[in-house]
């Protein structure tokens, strides 16, 4: 659904701030009353905003017709966040303000993990088409690769015609988020499937492609049996069902729908939106897993009317999401706020990215782990385990706070190149932040690094689960499709 940038302005504010009225609209705007009358009259007609009565019969101020606040019809659309990981994929449905409704996990194929909704077994290990050696098996998997390979490369739109109808290509209005464009980064800039960081095979003991042995068609399966079950729970989901989301971790062209770079799942060149777009038959968004996350922070959580904000993840990863002049800041490349990669531990720690001393090979939950388990030699210890056995020993409280310390010093150079209101710390390390030393060291360490008036910046520690993940995904989802993804907010 194109929009101007007046209808776009005020669609987002009534999304985010409504019920609201056009007098409030207008002032947070600077558009007229009469044009944001205007822009708001075809998401009226279209049923996505809806006037309400007003609060009083004397609401208002002097004589006339008092004011109709503006909302949201949340039920008027519904979409799907996905959120792919390294062993399972997390998904929900959400209604138009971003509320979840209903989620449900499914595991990715060899991980022997189980479905938390469903209950269902774990996927049987599968042929990873595409391997490096692997050909597609049916008509319809040539037809789809073929264009989404094809399509990427040349810098052309991937074309419905090839993919069974499916609307994939830009020119499909308000229901695709995948176009054309050359992307760079690999060999010749083509699809590599499940290439490790040195451009070798990194077979899983499966057999699939990639670092930690996740193949591509596995994922692109269980997202699309997921994105069946979650709309199977009620008919208007799959009814009124707008656009579908998909956020991982790595370095993803959002325009083309290409995953560059997912270290932790091992693949380069992937288009994955082609690929669910087929698979599912809805319009799909790609969008790393931060910035989505920071997207709904910054729309429905603790963003909300801040016009600079900074969301740091701690887990796997870590990540940093930027707003700025209230929009998400993505960069040149697309790569903004790519903290993990700030070098903080001197020269010894080598990290997956081919440098030493990034805080992620620092402050991760897998350094972490392996330092904790090496301090006290226990090769079998889990990562809630160290987090419990920190109050006690002395030695694994230092590797805790260690990493504590890192995080506090890039969130203090991070606050003083950008000057954000607030900084949101949250991640999927649920133990680690709900670990109060962790939230002292951490802060100490910004405090003592931070300069001058950047000390000033609020801290919010909150950790969120998956599925807040999977949300934002549903967010950017939403974004897409009412074409708001550079509307002020």
């Amino acid at each position: 659904m194109l929009t101007t940038s007046a209808a776009a302005a005020v669609f987002t504010t009534v999304l985010t701030k409504g019920p609201i009225s056009r007098v409030e609209i207008a002032r947070v705007t600077g558009l007229s009353q009469a044009a944001v009358t205007k822009a708001a009259r075809p998401f009226v007609d279209a049923g996505y905003l809806e006037e309400l009565e007003p609060a009083s019969p004397g609401a208002g101020s002097g004589a006339g017709r008092p004011p109709s606040p503006l909302a949201v019809r949340g039920d008027r659309a519904f979409f799907v966040g996905v959120k792919i990981t390294g062993d399972e994929v997390i998904g929900v449905v959400c209604d138009l303000r971003a509320k979840v409704l209903t989620a449900a996990h499914r595991p990715l194929p060899g991980t022997g993990r189980r479905g938390e909704r469903s209950g269902q077994a774990a996927a049987t290990p599968d042929r990873a088409w595409p391997d490096a050696g692997a050909q597609p098996e049916t008509a319809t998997e040539t037809a789809t690769w073929s264009a989404a390979v094809g399509g990427a490369a040349s810098g052309t739109a991937v074309s419905s015609a090839a993919v069974s109808g499916t609307a994939v290509g830009s020119a499909a209005v308000g229901s695709t988020a995948v176009s054309g464009g050359a992307s760079g980064g690999g060999a010749g800039g083509g699809f590599q499937p499940g290439l490790s960081g040195d451009g070798d095979p990194g077979l899983g003991g499966d057999g699939d492609p990639g670092l930690g042995g996740v193949g591509v068609a596995g994922v692109v399966r269980e997202v699309a049996a997921l994105v069946r079950e979650l709309l199977d729970t009620d008919p208007a989901y799959r009814q009124r069902c707008a656009a579908l989301g998909v956020a991982l971790s790595g370095d993803l062209d959002r325009a083309t729908g290409i995953v560059r770079y997912s270290p932790f799942l091992g693949w380069r060149q992937v288009p994955l939106a082609a690929l669910v777009a087929e698979a599912t038959g809805h319009p799909v968004t790609l969008e790393n897993d931060v910035k989505a996350l920071t997207t709904a922070e910054q729309w429905f959580g603790e963003g909300v009317g801040a016009s600079s904000f900074a969301l740091v993840t701690v887990g796997a990863g870590i990540g940093c999401g930027l707003v700025i002049g209230g929009r998400v800041v993505g960069g040149a490349q697309g790569v903004a706020g790519e903290l993990g990669h700030v070098p903080v531990g001197g020269n010894v720690v080598a990290c997956h990215c081919g440098g030493r001393g990034c805080v992620e090979a620092v402050a991760a939950t897998a350094p972490i782990l392996r330092e904790a388990r090496r301090v006290v030699r226990l090769p079998g210890l889990s990562f809630d385990g160290a987090v419990r056995l920190a109050e006690a020993d002395d030695e694994v409280r230092g590797v805790f706070e260690r990493a504590a310390h890192a995080v506090g010093l890039v969130i203090a150079g991070m606050a003083g190149l950008v000057g954000p209101e607030r900084v949101l710390v949250t991640g999927d390390a649920m133990g680690l932040l709900a670990w109060e030393p962790f939230e002292e060291r951490m802060t100490a360490a910004f405090r003592g690094q931070a300069f001058g008036a950047a000390k000033r910046c609020r801290i919010i520690l909150r950790p969120r689960p998956f599925e807040q993940w999977a949300r934002g995904a549903a967010a950017v989802a939403v974004q897409a499709h009412f074409g708001l993804d550079g509307a002020p907010r």
